[in-house]
């Protein structure tokens, strides 16, 4: 079983949404009437990739989760991955692996670059007990200890009512950096001892205190299989966990103090008001209103409502997510649920459903009501209207300096449209965010037909947000598979401000069941590459392998800029800090891109390149650079030219890496 990927399956009575048809695109070129505008053009444009698997040598590698970090310090990131729920025996190599630490080195051919497995010399999947290796679920990886190398929280997903027979005796825990890539266990944190079900981390310096702190994303608080749980325990969600880092490898629980306690009554009144738990299945964190100090958005699963909690300043924290417009859509008609429609049909309190694609005749829909698939009071509620959000990621998608949101929901046909699907949230500045229409900005498709049921869904559990072929516009990847038919890796290119347009297809991108991604520049030549995992599943008439995809980037060559911070504290890399880099084209005016360092975020927590990466299209020039550190000190550098990768440090400024 794959926990928090697999179990999903199992609560889908719980869950799911529809979508919008993908329209028919009419949009036209931008055109501010000047010569030196960019031209903008629905479709690829100038992006490309090219499957280069074998040549980086991960053919037999594979991931549910994936993490881009530089283990050695050597500037070239690495990759780590998980298949969530094993443990590894390294003493027999026919046994499948589950885990992998794959060090970036140079081809020992003397060309190119290669993936090398280092996992049993890195010692990241160790056990304390010193036998086997570690299950662990996710990671994140950050300077805990204040020696300037990225260590490692290891989250693992536990759950204590399992069968005792196969319930991890290991525990969620940190392993430091040595600075080349191995690792070692620090003192035992008992606040990090945490027997729920882990979904998601996310690390940032949520009291600007200059040391990391840790959010853990909690399932449900009793996910009780073994002991044949009735439906309520998958209502209970678990109260996520702020723990505070004590910089050297330690951190203490302020989750009360901190106020992100909402509080594990077991009360079903109190899921219906908003004032339970809601099982989070994944945490994100960054700077939504502009004041230096980042903020928390929990992603809820079974329909629940999603968190977001405002921080002021000294690492307290409201929930702010009803007002803000990120708790849900708003979108609480379900007439056209299929389970309402039996319901109310076989009831006689409303007409045959008009939907041609409804899939019940009434003799079937008198199954689905005596099974009890519709409650009145419960699933008619607005507390039960809402999304299954598995990843919610953080970007500046219209260089306003704000930082915008894109979510990652999984969605089925038969919940209708008052189940929330994967959306784009525009920030207004202050934190709160308005919804465009993905009919009219291209971020929507067609569902898949599973020709098993006649129905489709979409497996989005994973996001990430990058300007893949450096236009100055960021674009959006969702990685849906999980199991659900049909799906696979979607790229929706940014061809215009505010507009998409779905290229995967086009620029040579294909991921079947797609679930793990990662991106970064891989082989440091100016833009980004991407790794994609693809889990086994029967689509159409072929089976897909459990694998890894490794795609290089080939498109249209423009300006880019690469930023390494070095904070100068213990959080050493700068994780939360926003970088504004200020750049123009001949002719044309400046344009502003902000970035900001993630410290992991979404299901799994998900961690891409801590070095910020930019697309600038035709712009030569860099008018300036600015650095806003958590706690809001904003710090200027000069000398920054583009096309080049520079290390700027508090206090120290410019030098090439």
């Amino acid at each position: 079983m794959r926990h928090c990927l697999g179990l999903v399956a199992l609560l889908a009575l719980l869950a799911l949404p529809a979508c919008t048809a993908k329209p028919t695109h009419s949009h036209t070129p931008s055109d501010s009437g000047t010569d030196t505008a960019p031209v903008y053009t629905e479709g690829a444009g100038g992006m490309s990739f090219v499957d280069q698997t074998d040549a980086w040598g991960l053919s037999t590698a594979h991931g549910e989760s994936l993490q881009v970090v530089d283990l050695d310090g050597d500037g070239f990131p690495d990759l780590v991955t998980q298949d969530n729920g094993g443990i590894d025996d390294f003493t027999d190599p026919s046994v499948e692996r589950f885990h992998f630490v794959l060090m970036n080195r140079p081809n020992p051919s003397g060309t190119g670059r290669i993936f090398v497995d280092e996992t049993e010399a890195s010692g990241l999947y160790q056990r304390r007990t010193g036998d086997g290796g570690r299950p662990s679920t996710q990671h994140v990886f950050f300077d805990m200890d204040g020696d300037g190398d990225l260590d490692a929280f290891a989250g693992v997903f536990n759950d204590p009512h399992t069968d005792p027979a196969t319930h991890w005796t290991d525990m969620s825990d940190v392993l430091l950096n040595d600075g080349t890539g191995h690792f070692s266990f620090a003192p035992v944190s008992p606040d990090l001892q945490v027997d729920f079900p882990m979904c998601g981390v996310t690390s940032n310096d949520f009291d600007g205190d200059g040391i990391v702190d840790l959010y853990l994303a909690l399932w449900y608080q009793n996910i009780d299989l073994y002991n044949n749980a009735t439906w309520l325990n998958w209502v209970y969600g678990a109260d996520d966990r702020l723990l505070h880092g004590n910089g050297e490898g330690t951190f203490t629980d302020v989750s009360d103090a901190s106020g992100v306690t909402i509080g594990e009554s077991n009360s079903t009144r109190n899921v219906l008001h908003g004032l339970h738990a809601r099982p989070s299945m994944g945490a994100t964190s960054c700077d939504l209103d502009g004041d230096g100090f980042p903020e928390i958005l929990a992603q809820a699963y079974g329909r629940q409502w999603n968190v977001q909690w405002k921080n002021d300043g000294s690492g307290h924290f409201t929930n702010v997510g009803k007002a803000s417009g990120y708790e849900a859509d708003g979108n609480i008609d379900y007439s056209d649920n299929w389970y309402y429609d039996c319901y109310c049909w076989t009831q006689g309190t409303c007409d045959a459903p008009t939907n041609p694609d409804f899939p019940y005749s009434k003799s079937q829909c008198q199954q689905v009501a005596d099974g009890g698939y519709w409650n009145v009071g419960w699933d008619d509620q607005p507390a039960n209207l809402n999304g299954n959000t598995f990843t919610s990621v953080c970007a500046d998608l219209d260089n306003d300096g704000h930082m915008d949101v894109v979510n990652a929901e999984i969605t089925h046909e038969w919940a209708g449209l008052s189940s929330d699907f994967s959306a784009i949230l525009m920030n207004d500045g202050t934190g709160n965010f308005t919804r465009p229409d993905s009919t009219q900005n291209g971020f929507t498709r067609v569902g898949v037909l599973n020709p098993d049921n006649g129905s489709w869904d979409f497996g989005d559990q994973k996001a990430a947000v990058a300007d893949l072929d450096n236009d100055g516009l960021q674009d959006i990847l969702v990685s849906s598979g999980a199991g659900y038919y049909g799906n696979f890796l979607y790229v929706f290119r940014q061809w215009s401000p505010g507009q998409y347009a779905e290229v995967e297809t086009d620029v040579g991108l294909n991921v079947p069941t797609s679930h793990g991604l990662a991106i970064a520049d891989f082989d440091r030549d100016g833009d980004l590459d991407i790794v994609g995992d693809s889990l086994t599943e029967l689509v159409g008439d072929s089976t897909t392998d459990h694998r890894l995809y490794f795609f290089e980037n080939t498109s249209e060559t423009r300006h880019w800029l690469r930023v390494a911070l070095h904070s100068g504290v213990s959080n050493g890399v700068g994780v939360g800090a926003q970088v504004m880099v200020t750049a123009h084209a001949p002719g044309a005016d400046a344009v502003t891109y902000t970035r900001e360092v993630s410290g992991g975020y979404g299901q799994s927590g998900m961690q891409q390149d801590v070095v910020l990466a930019y697309g600038l299209g035709d712009a030569d020039t860099i008018d300036a650079v600015s650095v806003r550190w958590v706690g809001g000190v904003t710090e200027s550098f000069s000398g920054v030219e583009v096309d080049e990768t520079v290390d700027l440090t508090a206090g120290g400024g410019v030098s090439p890496e």
